[in-house]
């Protein structure tokens, strides 16, 4: 509970904040309106999450990890950034990466372990299918005897 407080301390206003993280909004407008927010407020935790959620949805995975590292640098511990930044990994074609963060976030709380059983069985398969093209290309490239 305190951390939460702690967290909102940085936070606009309720009525700004639920003007800007409206769902009924384009994703270009809700992005707008977020980084208009953090320019205002640059510690909002939840707004940084949310910036990094709608990089993400639109596309732009490099900024979303960007934007969810920035934010676990500041906050080591915050489960739903490090959820964002194992989904960019499955984006970005990294899945040893993204299933080192589903574990972390599994880690930090077990009782989402179930949540994230789709994500994670997503990871693993794309880890075994970038370990059997690793083995397909060294038996490609292995000399003949």
């Amino acid at each position: 509970f305190l951390r939460m407080v702690w967290a909102e301390r940085d936070a606009p206003p309720p009525a700004l904040r639920a003007r800007a993280l409206r769902e009924d909004q384009a994703p270009a407008h809700a992005l707008a309106a977020v980084r208009r927010l953090l320019e205002r407020y640059p510690g909002w935790s939840a707004g940084r999450l949310q910036r990094a959620r709608l990089l993400l949805r639109g596309g732009d995975a490099e900024e979303a990890r960007r934007c969810a590292l920035e934010l676990l640098r500041d906050e080591p511990e915050h489960f739903d950034a490090i959820v964002i930044l194992a989904r960019t990994c499955l984006t970005l074609d990294a899945p040893a990466q993204a299933l080192m963060c589903f574990d972390r976030a599994v880690r930090l709380n077990p009782r989402l372990r179930h949540d994230l059983r789709d994500e994670i069985r997503e990871a693993l398969k794309a880890l075994d299918a970038e370990r059997a093209r690793r083995r397909r290309e060294q038996r490609r490239q292995a000399p003949l005897a």
